[in-house]
């Protein structure tokens, strides 16, 4: 039985998290991880006379979850995620379905019920916003990879509040049918257009009334009383607290008080954060954690890679580049508060193992030590993934991230594009044909076993025949869209540079395809796995990627070879020019499709006099590539990296306007042999 007050607790919670909070920024690790060991330090399963009631702390922690989903929902509006979603709505996609995935897998590999594996993936699905920004902080990352990051974040959070909502529906004990699943997304839409319909109209007037009186304590005491009636409400229509929250938030941010909202309740929110956190802790038992070691170990190992991998390949696609991308895919390598979140509600619905917290705090604290350390070395984790990479796809690399620079303002079809629209359209009715298919599946197998005389795999195979035929012409529609809507956008590019070449064109195509393809496919993948099994569907996409990976090897060959001839052509034009008096050319005329074509001369004072180009690493630095060296006697065409640099040489550089712009200071940067140069990932 335990004695004390809660004042005591509060005492013992803060006083301890204080300390280890402290040692933990000293360390250079994020607050979190000081916030658990005060959890582990003052719970019960230490030998350690710090024993604080796990009861009263778990209660004062739901103050912490709401308050994080408030926070976030008034810092969350339509607009940002309208600019956002162009910015990292491929990559966040992919990176969701993936991490669900492999979750899902995991847990199926350890003979968890499909409930209990859908939980294991929605809680390693989203990093923790929190650990992301402490490791900003400590880190010079640029800004181009922190927006990218931010922008897959804001995703992230939207998706883990829809997560946590169905979760929170699923957590009965029962595998989740094809009926409960889209009831459920039905029931989960209802409840979200009500809230957001009513909340529109009614919290706009409500905080223009507090405006007139111009008081803080109007402001906090207004913003958490949305916050907390909209949480309770959500509880009594059986959602989590957090649903609740968040769209408290966002109402908020809508009607107008965010600035204010955000200023006044960020300091209560740390404060119950840290309590949340080390409630957290003193759920842990070190033992559990320890004889669950190799799970530990499989669960980090699989964030650390599928994260990085995903965000990679995705960011690189979506036209990030190396750099970003891969700098990225090391900043979101771990899980955090809504891991536990999840968790949580799979532990309280009986649906998870009670060692399954555990598990995700070992897995967090060893995650956000890795994602630390990685991200410190990025540079040369970019540097050896530049190194490795075939030489085809590294020159086509910058080719491809200046083509995605300039899709914005230079492909104005494609934003009346009519395809996306129908495409949209076909999609939508593919989802609803299948969810009636699936709804009336059973039924179907019955009758014609029944009507037919044939067993009831037979009967099952037969039905599937039928589901196939029947989604067949939406399948085809489909992709004759999709194939339209991408062969618009490429010419749209075309359109934009009259001398881009075909093979330009076939590269791009086949890269856009499998950009939508992947967009696609692993959400789908995702979300029918859990209640359908999606092996079929797992092969299909596994083979289909197989295949744009082959069109664009090969059509990256030949572009290859064209960028090649192309510079050749040119180094052959500058000789000319210096030999004949040739008259001055468009030097973009040599190659289509790159609108920028910059020279930097190399002064006798940089320090870049005498490095090869593999020591000066210019494309994996800043995304730009040396097409070629003029010099006073010869010229370079697309230079080996073992070309040294010489005094007075010009480098011909390419890239897009930001990457050309980042080689331009650094390069400038090497001339003042006394400062060192900057060293931003």
């Amino acid at each position: 039985m335990h004695h004390g007050s809660l004042v005591l607790d509060l005492a013992m919670v803060l006083g301890v998290a204080a300390v280890t909070s402290l040692i933990a920024r000293v360390l250079r690790q994020s607050s979190i991880l000081g916030y658990l060991l005060a959890g582990m330090i003052i719970g019960p399963h230490l030998p350690i006379p710090l024993n604080a009631d796990a009861d009263r702390v778990h209660a004062l922690s739901e103050f912490g979850v709401v308050l994080v989903m408030f926070v976030i929902g008034v810092e969350f509006n339509l607009g940002k995620l309208k600019r956002i979603v162009p910015i990292a709505g491929f990559a966040a996609t992919v990176q969701i379905g993936c991490m669900m995935i492999a979750g899902n897998l995991v847990g199926r590999f350890l003979d968890w019920s499909p409930t209990a594996s859908l939980f294991l993936g929605g809680s390693i699905a989203v990093s923790s916003t929190m650990i992301v920004s402490k490791l900003f902080n400590d880190n010079a990352v640029n800004a181009k990879t922190q927006h990218f990051v931010m922008g897959v974040l804001v995703i992230q959070d939207v998706v883990a509040i829809v997560l946590i909502a169905a979760l929170t529906a699923f957590a009965q004990g029962t595998t989740p049918t094809t009926q409960e699943l889209t009831l459920t997304l039905l029931e989960l839409i209802g409840v979200l257009a009500a809230f957001l319909v009513t909340g529109l109209v009614l919290v706009p007037g409500l905080i223009r009334l507090t405006r007139r009186f111009q008081s803080n304590e109007l402001y906090v005491i207004t913003a958490l009383g949305l916050c907390f009636c909209s949480a309770a409400l959500a509880q009594h229509l059986g959602y989590s607290v957090a649903l609740g929250a968040f769209l408290a938030g966002v109402l908020v941010s809508e009607g107008g008080l965010q600035h204010e909202a955000e200023r006044l309740v960020e300091p209560v929110k740390d404060a119950f954060v840290a309590v949340f956190f080390v409630s957290i802790g003193m759920s842990v038992d070190p033992m559990i954690v320890l004889a669950h070691g190799i799970l530990v170990g499989v669960l980090s190992l699989t964030i650390m890679m599928v994260q990085f991998s995903s965000i990679s390949v995705a960011g690189i696609l979506s036209g990030h580049g190396l750099r970003t991308s891969v700098t990225a895919g090391l900043s979101l390598g771990q899980i955090g508060e809504f891991a536990f979140i999840i968790a949580g509600i799979g532990l309280a619905g009986g649906v998870v193992h009670e060692s399954l917290v555990p598990v995700l705090v070992g897995v967090s604290v060893v995650t956000a030590f890795t994602s630390s350390f990685l991200l410190r070395h990025a540079e040369r984790i970019v540097a050896f993934n530049d190194r490795i990479m075939p030489s085809r796809i590294q020159n086509l690399l910058v080719y491809y991230e200046a083509w995605f620079a300039r899709i914005g303002t230079r492909a104005p079809a494609v934003k009346r594009n009519p395809f996306v629209r129908a495409l949209v359209l076909d999609l939508t009715a593919l989802g609803v044909v299948i969810i009636l298919l699936r709804l009336w599946r059973q039924d179907a197998v019955l009758f014609l076993a029944h009507e037919l005389t044939l067993s009831e795999d037979m009967a099952a195979s037969l039905v599937f025949l039928i589901m196939l035929v029947v989604c067949s012409p939406f399948v085809f529609f489909a992709v004759r869209n999709s194939a339209h809507w991408i062969a618009l956008l490429g010419e749209g590019l075309v359109s934009s540079h009259r001398e881009m070449s075909v093979t330009a064109t076939r590269f791009f195509s086949h890269s856009l395809r499998l950009l939508f393809f992947l967009g696609i496919g692993v959400p789908l993948v995702a979300l029918i796995r859990p209640a359908y099994g999606g092996t079929l569907f797992g092969f299909i996409l596994a083979a289909a990627c197989v295949g744009f990976f082959l069109l664009i090897w090969r059509s990256a060959g030949s572009l290859d070879r064209e960028i090649r001839s192309g510079a050749e052509h040119f180094v052959s034009f500058l000789d000319a020019q210096r030999t004949q008096n040739t008259p001055n050319i468009d030097p973009t005329r040599f190659l289509p499709g790159m609108d920028h074509l910059v020279p930097i001369e190399i002064t006798g004072t940089s320090k870049a006099v005498g490095m090869s180009l593999s020591e000066l690493n210019l494309r994996a630095k800043t995304g730009a590539l040396i097409i070629a060296i003029h010099r006073d006697h010869e010229n370079v065409a697309i230079p080996r990296g073992s070309e040294r640099i010489r005094r007075d040489d010009l480098l011909l550089v390419t890239g897009s306007p930001e990457a050309i712009k980042k080689a331009q200071e650094w390069i400038d940067s090497l001339n003042y042999p006394d400062d060192a140069s900057p060293q931003q990932i």
